[in-house]
């Protein structure tokens, strides 16, 4: 993928601006590279797939100021079924395991949300991490 390093530097550039603990900064980044990883392995052959990424600030559904990456692909229709990802037993040796799933569900344990969605012919993955309450930033504020 010609532009591999370009979205990697710019998840980096952006997490490490506005995440402040490395360990959430580190769990988005891992999810962010294995979503797009994902993409390229579904899409390969496929000519003119685009990938398109932006970072927000939101307010989350607990009330929190949350960090997002949306990222966006008009590749291969692929649902993760992030809801329906079940921890992969530690007892099934790896050589065993069937392939799949395990990175996404890193993915999804890496954030604290992870959506999807598909709308007018692109995949579209919300990844977010929660940042400080809104109470905490205005006691900060004074």
């Amino acid at each position: 993928m010609d532009s591999w390093d370009e979205l990697i530097n710019f998840i980096s550039t952006e997490t490490d601006q506005y995440i402040s603990d490395k360990k959430k900064s580190y769990g988005l980044k891992l999810a962010a590279e294995e979503i797009i990883s994902n993409i390229v392995k579904v899409s390969e052959g496929k000519k003119g797939v685009m990938i398109k990424i932006k970072s927000q600030k939101v307010i989350s559904e607990e009330g929190r100021l949350a960090f997002e990456l949306v990222i966006a692909d008009n590749g291969i229709y692929f649902n993760p079924e992030f809801d329906s990802l079940e921890n992969p037993s530690p007892k099934i040796k790896i050589s065993e395991r069937k392939e799949g799933g395990l990175g996404l569900f890193l993915a999804k344990v890496s954030c604290d949300s992870v959506k999807y969605i598909y709308k007018d012919f692109f995949n579209i993955y919300t990844l977010s991490v929660n940042m400080d309450k809104i109470e905490e930033i205005y006691d900060k504020l004074g």
